[in-house]
């Protein structure tokens, strides 16, 4: 099992502050059937987040420390950026890291507070640049929740949708989970993370929310979210299945 977003590193955000608490962490992990998690750590073009540089010799260090102690997991690493109108920028001058640092696929993350005017413009110029924009936790956004075919719009626009685990177990409220079901009956969806960090690690949700997702979407559904993680790391292209739009009355029905 692949975690696109789990916060892994040592005294990185909010990462283990020491090693035996790292070592922690990935035992549970590995215990829950993760063989692989991508590193997020946020990174907002301006005053917070780690260089590009460091994060990679963090990876580095964390995997040796893994071999070391014979702990079956490999890290990759991976940012979480703020969706703002000059993240391409960063990209460009090599400042962010892509998912497994391959120039395929971006991990963003909304501003909470407020709905992004220049989504599409940026959207468009990662494509132009051969980046495939992943929305991270678009069912905690409240833009979304209020306007659920805006979602619609940018996955047929090539976006690529990631629903928490710890939403579809009820982690994030009750609005999340309702809103992450309706992505997910709607063929919405293409994949499915944790969010996982030091002080949740030991409610780790993914392989529950899995488990949600064959009871209620069927095993196909499973496979499909499980198989294009493993593409993502890869930086190939995922399946997607046909997006279909949300009628407004069918989503005000399920509060």
């Amino acid at each position: 099992m692949i975690d696109l977003n789990v916060l892994l590193l040592p005294n990185v955000e909010k990462g283990p502050s020491d090693t035996e608490t790292f070592l922690k962490m990935s035992r549970r992990l590995v215990s829950e059937g993760v063989t692989t998690i991508m590193t997020s750590p946020f990174y907002d073009g301006e005053d917070f987040g780690f260089e590009r540089d460091t994060i990679l010799n963090r990876v580095h260090a964390a995997n040796c420390s893994l071999k070391e102690t014979k702990i079956p997991l490999n890290v990759v690493p991976g940012q979480r950026a703020l969706l703002q109108p000059m993240v391409h920028h960063s990209y460009d001058i090599n400042d962010i890291l892509t998912v497994n640092d391959d120039r395929a696929y971006l991990l963003l993350q909304l501003p909470r507070t407020n709905f992004v005017t220049y989504i599409d413009q940026v959207m468009y110029e990662l494509q132009l640049k051969k980046i495939i924009p992943i929305i991270n936790e678009p069912e905690c956004h409240p833009y979304f929740r209020n306007n659920p075919n805006a979602v619609y719009k940018l996955v047929k626009k090539g976006a690529v949708m990631q629903i928490s685990s710890q939403s579809l177990m009820g982690y994030n409220g009750a609005q999340a989970k309702r809103f992450a079901y309706l992505l997910l009956r709607h063929g919405l969806v293409h994949l499915m993370a944790s969010g996982c960090h030091a002080t949740n690690y030991q409610k780790y949700s993914l392989p529950k929310a899995y488990d949600v997702v064959q009871r209620h979407f069927g095993v196909r559904s499973v496979y499909l979210l499980m198989e294009n993680a493993e593409s993502v790391i890869a930086g190939q292209s995922i399946y997607k299945e046909q997006p279909e739009r949300i009628r407004k009355e069918k989503f005000l029905g399920i509060f």
